[in-house]
Formats: C-alpha cells, sequence, structure tokens
C-alpha cells in the first residue's frame, strides 16, 4: 500500500480504468493486516492480498503458496 510517488490504492484504480490492463489480475502485497485494507484492495479490483511476513523464511513460504496458486504448479515455481 505505502509505496513511493502513488499508494498502491490509487494503482489499483489506474490499472483497473485502462482497458489495456482492465482484465489483468492484481495482487496486493503488504505488511497491513487491517480489514479495512484488505476490503478496499479487494473493492478496487484485486485479484487477491497477501500480508508480508515478518521474516525470511516466512517470505519463502508466501512465495511458494503464490506461485503454487498463481501458476498451479509447483514445478513452476521451484528453482533449480
Amino acid at each position: 500500500i505505502n509505496i513511493p510517488v502513488e499508494n498502491g490504492f490509487d494503482i489499483i484504480k489506474k490499472l483497473k480504468a485502462d482497458s489495456h490492463f482492465a482484465e489483468l489480475p492484481v495482487v496486493m502485497f503488504s505488511t497491513s493486516k487491517a480489514k479495512e485494507d484488505i476490503d478496499k484492495a479487494h473493492n478496487l479490483g484485486a485479484a487477491s492480498y497477501i500480508t508480508k511476513p515478518v521474516d525470511s523464511s516466512g517470505m519463502n513460504q508466501i512465495a511458494q503458496e503464490f506461485c503454487e496458486f498463481w501458476f498451479g504448479a509447483r514445478e513452476v515455481c521451484t528453482a533449480n
């Protein structure tokens, strides 16, 4: 949500308003666990909302789950 220049909500609005990107699935990746932020992201058209973990092992787990969910296969997501 909190990124330089524009916030994540503004970026979702712009993507969804642009016909070139409107159908692109948007995933909000944020440190916020606030229900209001999660609801706002979904209401603006985010396909998913992921709360950032606080440590590297948590980040690895989130990355693996994200990859498996969006790409549907563990093999695609595993680094060689």
